[in-house]
């Protein structure tokens, strides 16, 4: 509990810096800035330091989505996953259902002395 507290408590003062830096780069003058109260000034400036980084994040985010889907994802599934579908399933499915067969097979007559050794020890006959 204590690292979460101290990784998010250095988080808010590394973002705090960014942000004090990002308003000490401002282009206004020195008078247009003492104008406004330094919150003002500070959560406005903050605010676009956040649209452009929340933005640039977007895009990279959606190239490596779109790079990982085209190039990775979709020859694998064309390549490897197809081809394994249509010819493996079948025969696995077939090897199931005669696995079932032989397990029913062997299994009911099995369950059925079961049952009946079960009613015989608990009904009196």
């Amino acid at each position: 509990m204590n690292i979460q507290i101290s990784r998010s408590l250095l988080l808010c003062a590394v973002m705090v810096i960014f942000a004090a830096g990002a308003f000490g780069q401002s282009t206004q003058p020195l008078k247009a800035k003492q104008s406004a109260s330094y919150p003002q000034v500070m959560m406005r400036e903050s605010g676009k330091i956040a649209v452009v980084i929340i933005k640039s994040a977007a895009k990279m985010t959606w190239a490596t989505t779109k790079f990982a889907a085209k190039d990775v994802a979709k020859p694998m599934i064309v390549g490897i996953a197809k081809p394994l579908l249509m010819k493996a399933l079948p025969k696995v499915s077939m090897f199931a259902l005669k696995l079932t067969g032989n397990a029913l097979k062997k299994g009911i007559p099995f369950a059925s002395k079961l049952g009946l050794a079960y009613l015989k020890a608990k009904l009196p006959i």
